[in-house]
């Protein structure tokens, strides 16, 4: 799609965007009262001439076209918009699935896609830094530093911080995003579970420490450093969810990711 089409299509309520792909999916033109009947179908309770209000907006946004009196019909860019949305679904859908981490195979995936996304992106940061980006990363050392002294309650939410904030000082969109997925609320328990692990093994205050050296990479625009400081960070993450594993065959990762409920019914894999 062109950048116009794609502004428009983010300009759509979500209400009018349910409406839009309502209306792709049908093979005939869509009237309002069926319109509105399809909307009710999705959980969207409004009146007729709601509805004839939104697709008139669809038409002057040019995603839909009247077909005489028959209904309206997507026009071009309505079906490249159809098209692009339905592709959005999927992959949302596809990596909610991945991030469900029902196993410990699952768990040390994350953390491996993790190693490889997020050194690439200290790297960049490296390069990258500015005098704001870093002013962030220090404060957000010290906030961790200080947290691990004092077995803050917020100990895991400065140390994640950390992790966006790398992101962002990459200033590349892509990567943000990517990381920003990947430390989404939706995982939040596996930290829990990680905070466990590492917890019992007496490593809980490593990553302030580990933290602090990759912030020192990136400062010194040591751009290979920062890579590999953050490959060693996760990697040893990796290592204690491993050992942590093997010390009760799965067992004890099992049991603890299933208390803190990010497990199905799904058994341990190795």
């Amino acid at each position: 799609m062109s950048a116009i089409d794609t502004a428009g299509l983010s300009e759509l309520l979500p209400d009018e965007l349910t409406l839009l792909m309502s209306i792709g999916d049908q093979e005939h033109p869509v009237g309002a009262r069926i319109a509105l009947r399809m909307l009710e179908e999705n959980g969207v309770r409004i009146s007729e001439a709601s509805v004839s209000r939104m697709l008139a907006r669809l038409d002057a946004l040019g995603f839909t076209r009247a077909v005489g009196r028959k209904g309206r019909v997507l026009t071009t860019t309505g079906r490249e918009a159809f098209e692009l949305r339905r592709l959005q679904a999927r992959r949302d859908e596809t990596f909610d699935r991945a991030l469900e981490l029902r196993s410990v195979s699952e768990l040390l995936d994350w953390l491996r896609a993790r190693r490889v996304i997020e050194g690439e992106a200290a790297y960049l940061a490296a390069l990258r830094r500015d005098d704001d980006h870093m002013s962030a990363l220090a404060s957000e050392v010290v906030a961790h530093e200080d947290a691990a002294r004092t077995g803050a309650l917020g100990y895991r939410t400065v140390g994640m911080q950390m992790h966006l904030l790398v992101a962002r000082a990459a200033q590349s969109p892509m990567f943000e995003a990517l990381i920003e997925s990947m430390t989404a609320p939706a995982v939040e328990r596996v930290e829990d579970a990680l905070d466990l692990i590492t917890s019992s093994r007496g490593t809980l205050a490593d990553s302030a420490a580990e933290h602090r050296r990759l912030y020192e990479a990136i400062r010194n625009g040591d751009a290979d450093a920062a890579r590999e400081r953050m490959h060693e960070h996760l990697a040893r993450l990796e290592q204690e969810v491993e050992q942590y594993a093997l010390a009760s065959d799965g067992a004890g990762l099992l049991t603890a990711l299933s208390t803190l409920r990010v497990l199905g019914p799904r058994s341990a894999e190795r």
